[in-house]
């Protein structure tokens, strides 16, 4: 768009979908002087010289298309950006040194272009992955949905891909050794994942919300998943392989009402023949419980049957009935007693001492404040420990 060394320290340059100049918020709106667009660009000019872009500054901003943060932006704050669905093209000028929290970019579907300038000292972009990385820890602080993870980073921070919509795939490296809570949340394209044997930790929703994805394969025989919450909402998962000798491990890591098939990598399970992706949703209750049991027990009989069924004998059972498995979002009349029954595990597996109370029920729902975020942080970090 421009010679970002052009641009004074008292004003951003932008470009927006529209044509036409953002409506900032009011708190924005009292530091400037103007805010205009003209000849196919906008300029907001500052009351001062601008040192931090504050939280939500930009949010919501969905006509923005490209942004130029001048050279004197030492800071961005939580959710500065946060949902301008029309961005995609971001630069970080060499004097920014701190990006206060997580979610600065969230909820940016369309970005695909992050540079970071050259001579930063805090962050880069180095080759050309178009992501923020922060050089003292190799830790990916932000990616776009055309992010090549560089085979130098050692983490993905949370946050870092959420609401990235428009990610199809990503190739995380043996080099990562933790996946932060949010960090691919919300990215519904995305259909595959493969978790190297690096990956130690898989914090809370950190896929959470990915309807697209279907598979997921472990390399490692025992990655901790920190919360049952880790894949919250991933309707359209079948299949979940593991290593050899890992699939009692990996039961233990997911909550026992979330159904998913958990394989040996390299089995001859007949995984690809399972159409529905939860047995929940795949046999009518009378195929689980087709004895003589009342209106009034049958679902407290078809949860007993389940818990105490092996992820092989529920296969057998879905293949002897291969004309009764139905679309998961239609599964015959049945669909309020099936809700019903999943409450019911759901509720008995939050007696089972599942030990992550302290995160919220629904992740879409979420407004997770910097302080509340740092306390979670805090007792991670005491967990681990």
């Amino acid at each position: 768009m421009t010679d970002y060394s052009l641009v004074p320290a008292n004003e951003i340059w932008y470009t927006t979908t529209d044509g036409k100049a953002i409506e900032l918020s009011a708190t924005t709106e009292e530091k400037t002087v103007s805010n205009t667009y003209k000849d196919g660009k906008g300029v907001i000019v500052f009351k001062e010289p601008l040192t931090v872009i504050k939280v939500d500054y930009f949010a919501d901003c969905e006509t923005l298309q490209e942004v130029v943060i001048p050279s004197g932006v030492n800071e961005i704050e939580w959710h500065a950006f946060k949902n301008c669905t029309g961005l995609h093209e971001i630069f970080i000028p060499s004097t920014l040194n701190r990006i206060i929290g997580a979610g600065a970019f969230c909820g940016c579907p369309n970005l695909t272009k992050i540079t970071v300038e050259e001579g930063n000292p805090e962050y880069d972009s180095r080759e050309g992955c178009n992501a923020i990385i922060d050089k003292s820890t190799d830790r990916l602080m932000f990616g776009c949905r055309n992010t090549v993870i560089p085979s130098s980073v050692t983490d993905i921070e949370e946050y870092a891909f959420q609401g990235c919509k428009n990610l199809k795939e990503i190739v995380i490296h043996d080099s990562v050794e933790s996946i932060g809570g949010h960090a691919f949340q919300g990215c519904e394209e995305l259909k595959e994942i493969v978790i190297p044997e690096s990956v130690t930790h898989i914090y809370q929703y950190a896929f959470g919300g990915c309807t697209g994805l279907e598979k997921i394969v472990f390399a490692s025989s025992e990655t901790r998943i920190w919360s049952k919450r880790s894949f919250k909402g991933c309707n359209n998962l079948k299949v979940i392989y593991v290593p050899k000798g890992s699939v009692d491990y990996y039961k233990e890591q997911f909550p026992r009402y979330m159904r998913w098939l958990i394989v040996e990598d390299g089995s001859d399970w007949p995984v690809n023949e399972i159409v529905a992706k939860d047995v929940l949703f795949a046999l009518p209750l009378r195929v689980l419980v087709p004895g003589n049991e009342t209106e009034d027990n049958i679902l407290l009989a078809a949860k007993r049957k389940l818990k105490n069924m092996s992820d092989r004998e529920i296969i057998k059972l879905i293949l002897e009935h291969p004309d009764t498995i139905t679309d998961s979002t239609k599964p015959y009349n049945e669909k309020e007693d099936y809700e019903e029954l999943e409450k019911k595990m759901r509720d008995d597996e939050d007696e089972d001492n599942w030990d992550d109370e302290e995160y919220e029920d629904e992740w879409e729902e979420e407004e997770w404040e910097e302080d509340e975020w740092e306390e979670e942080e805090e007792e991670e970090d005491d967990d681990e420990s």
